[in-house]
């Protein structure tokens, strides 16, 4: 891995354990007195290059991703203190995820993340603990699909070994069906649509066929047939 050129004031003594805490400056340590804002302002610059350079090469992930995950780390440590409590921790899922600010976050996801995140089990989340949690989830599928109905949909096309793309055609077909948009099919819909799949008149499938074909797609017996119940009953009688 290539180094990028270093900054000209460099910060001597960090932490070889761990990573500092506290504005990018190690654990414990003090700023000299005086100097401006622009020698703070370089002290900085150092301190997070050093900081930065070290995980890096800890970690084996490269320096510029290293330096991103640090100024998006810092944006949530609201208060400065150099780690996330749990309610700055969960602003940044919600960003991740393309969220409001304050919305109300699935259980599973919040223990999940937090578990994954505080290796250390201290409550909080250091910047290394952060480092490490976002690169390796920040892929899952809560990231990449913000829209709960969808994610709810992947998992119902894994969870019955389906495919994504033949699902979305079949979506295609509901839709058309689902005449008043009440996300279910009643038996009229359901009987209109049989005769469109079949390109069929109304007289051309006699009605002990389409009572049978609704007992075997309407598994709950609710009256209404859902999208799954419908995409499962197609690919079984269709495909």
């Amino acid at each position: 891995m290539s180094s990028p050129q270093r900054p000209r004031v460099l910060s001597e003594g960090l932490d070889e354990e761990r990573s500092p805490h506290v504005d990018g400056m190690p654990r414990g340590a003090s700023k000299p007195p005086g100097g401006g804002v622009q020698e703070d302002a370089e002290l900085r610059d150092a301190a997070e290059y050093d900081l930065c350079m070290k995980l890096a090469k800890r970690t084996g992930i490269h320096f510029t991703t290293v330096k991103s995950k640090h100024e998006e780390f810092l944006r949530f440590d609201t208060d400065k203190n150099g780690r996330l409590a749990p309610e700055e921790f969960e602003e940044c899922i919600r960003r991740h995820c393309s969220l409001p600010s304050g919305a109300k976050l699935p259980a599973h996801l919040v223990h999940e993340t937090w578990g994954f995140a505080d290796k250390d089990m201290d409550g909080q989340i250091d910047f290394e603990e952060f480092l490490q949690w976002s690169t390796r989830h920040e892929f899952t599928e809560e990231w990449l699909v913000a829209d709960e109905q969808e994610r709810q949909l992947r998992h119902f096309v894994r969870e019955n070994g389906l495919c994504i793309l033949d699902i979305d055609s079949v979506k295609t077909i509901f839709s058309k069906l689902d005449i008043n948009c009440d996300g279910g099919l009643c038996w009229d819909e359901f009987c209109q649509g049989i005769r469109m799949l079949k390109n069929a008149k109304v007289t051309d499938i006699p009605m002990s066929t389409m009572k049978r074909y609704w007992q075997e797609v309407d598994t709950d017996g609710s009256g209404d047939v859902t999208f799954e119940e419908f995409a499962l009953w197609y690919f079984q009688k269709w495909q």
